[in-house]
């Protein structure tokens, strides 16, 4: 199992063989990020002179990214200097996902990246200023644990690996 959450789920699915269940976390690959490849990635994606929110996902349901776009309007009352980085494969969802921005009045505030792999993403989370996971479920948690190799603040549903690695209020925040 990669994720306590997951070594316990697996264990009352299969409680037979829960004593056979090892914990091995996933290993994440690091690059080395210049000051020089964040301004670049902020400006080959559009991002310069914002603060950026990342959030690197498959654009699915499951994956609580329409509740991300649903908060945007609050966090623009606040802040107008905001865009959402929106990293992911499109699993059928991208579409939907556009036009619930356009419906919000976020459009111009949301980025959709699609897939964005290696130097280019470690410059991005770099680049950020505040990561954020707010999937419904998430087994491995791979972004997450990026987010935080990269010193990225992190807000994350507690789900999955989240309570495992999040302490609320010192490394990131944890919410529901």
């Amino acid at each position: 199992a990669v994720s306590e959450f997951e070594k316990q789920a697996f264990s009352q699915r299969f409680p037979s063989f829960s004593h056979k269940t090892t914990l091995v976390h996933r290993g994440v690959t690091i690059y080395d990020v210049s000051d020089e490849d964040k301004r670049e990635a902020l400006k080959s994606f559009g991002l310069e002179g914002n603060k950026v929110v990342l959030t690197v996902s498959r654009l699915a349901p499951y994956k609580g990214l329409e509740f991300l776009l649903q908060s945007i309007p609050h966090v623009l009352k606040r802040r107008s200097d905001v865009v959402f980085a929106i990293v992911g494969e499109d699993w059928g969802y991208e579409k939907r996902l556009r036009k619930m921005s356009r419906l919000l009045g976020v459009e111009e505030s949301v980025r959709f990246l699609g897939l964005v792999y290696g130097a280019k993403l470690a410059a991005l989370y770099k680049a950020s200023d505040v990561y954020v996971m707010p999937s419904a479920f998430e087994a491995s948690g791979t972004t997450l644990k990026e987010a935080l190799c990269y010193g990225v603040p992190v807000v994350a549903t507690k789900v999955g690996l989240a309570p495992e690695l999040l302490r609320d209020g010192e490394n990131g925040y944890l919410v529901d």
